[in-house]
């Protein structure tokens, strides 16, 4: 009766480990997935407050499909610093996407400095 327990218990520990570890492959592919396109938001994003100081007609939230997966993501400015002509902007930008019943997201900072010309 002991070893039965034993054993029991040991399927079920081995059995958890591996559904953490699928949980955790498929997260990290999902991240390997969006991370080039989050700094590819950033660039655009960094590159429009640099030279404008604002995000212009640059899109702040959509949905993308790639590879069979559902994406949605946000972007997002808000101004860190300003001294004299310079602002400082944070820019966040934001993919979520649905695993299960969890909703997962990834999250990518960037900072900008905006100098206004005179």
């Amino acid at each position: 009766m002991i070893a039965t327990s034993v054993l029991a218990l040991g399927a079920v520990l081995i059995y958890e480990t591996f559904l953490i570890a699928l949980d955790t492959f498929s997260y990290s592919e999902r991240y390997l997935d969006v991370a080039p396109l989050a700094n590819e938001r950033l660039w655009q994003a960094q590159d429009y407050l640099t030279h404008l100081g604002h995000l212009g007609d640059l899109p702040t939230h959509g949905e993308l499909t790639r590879d069979g997966k559902h994406y949605q993501w946000e972007l997002s400015s808000i101004i860190q610093d300003e001294a004299g002509s310079y602002k400082l902007f944070k820019v966040d930008v934001t993919f979520f996407w649905q695993e299960g019943r969890r909703k997962a997201n990834v999250t990518r900072s960037a900072l900008a400095l905006y100098k206004e010309r005179e």
